[in-house]
């Protein structure tokens, strides 16, 4: 079995690596294929409100390469290649929490339940600060999807039944401060620990073939978990690298002076 651990990989190889039926809880943000090559100046649009510090508030639309498929055939076939691996990878205990458009959550819901997957619930970040709308015409974008899903149909899958039963959803900002990276889809951390207190044990393995900015590493180690994540694009590979670097140090440190 590959070794714990964040990797600069491309998931359909490292996958491959991993041994079957050993794999606890999967949390994953994986590619939405909306990105487009196109750039708006806000400033322009509404200067007062808009422009901070002499500098132009600019909306980039191109996530990287990583979010741009040929098709929608295209994109549905790479989701279902990636998962066949991640269902075979998987214990049947295991729970998957699956960030995903919201266009298309009924066609990759779809794609799970032929791949086997059990799906049980579509959950909902509310955003309480959502990005306003550039020309103020129309609602704006104020929730995220995530599929929750099992591998065993029935009462089966780990479940931290002192929680109880649990709502769909949570009402939160989107990710600030010190939290903050580069990554343009970021999702917060304590909504992934919240997830992880649900549906995994300490010593439990968490995979995430879509490791982007780190958070649901981050969120493995913070819960005593193991983790295995891979991220393709080299750049935003970096920037959960040191993400993760900086914070399994501080835990480090801390357990130390503790101790």
């Amino acid at each position: 079995m590959i070794a714990f651990g964040f990797y600069n990989m491309d998931c359909r190889k490292g996958l491959k690596l991993i041994e079957d039926s050993s794999i606890d809880i999967v949390m994953t943000d994986i590619p939405y294929n909306i990105s487009q090559k196109k750039t708006i100046d806000r400033t322009r649009i509404d200067n007062r409100t808009l422009h901070r510090n002499g500098k132009k508030k600019v909306l980039n639309f191109d996530y990287g390469d990583w979010d741009f498929f040929d098709s929608n055939t295209a994109f549905f076939e790479f989701i279902k290649e990636v998962f066949v691996e991640v269902y075979r990878t998987m214990k049947d205990s295991a729970s998957m929490y699956m960030w995903v458009p919201r266009d298309e959550v009924s066609f990759i819901e779809y794609i799970l339940k032929d791949i086997g997957f059990y799906v049980r619930s579509t959950l909902v970040w509310c955003k309480t600060n959502p990005c306003p709308q550039i020309y103020k015409i129309g609602y704006m974008s104020s929730t995220e999807f995530c599929i929750f899903a099992t591998k065993q149909k029935g009462a089966k899958h780990y479940w931290n039944v002192e929680r109880g039963q649990r709502q769909s959803y949570w009402i939160k900002p989107i990710c600030q401060g010190n939290e903050r990276t580069e990554h343009p889809t970021q999702k917060r951390l304590d909504i992934a620990e919240d997830m992880i207190l649900q549906s995994a044990q300490k010593g439990n393995v968490l995979l995430d073939p879509f490791a982007g900015s780190g958070t649901f590493a981050v969120a493995a180690y913070n819960n005593g978990l193991k983790f295995i994540c891979f991220e393709k694009d080299e750049d935003i590979f970096k920037m959960g690298q040191k993400r993760v670097e900086a914070e399994t140090a501080q835990m480090n440190l801390f357990d130390f002076i503790k101790s």
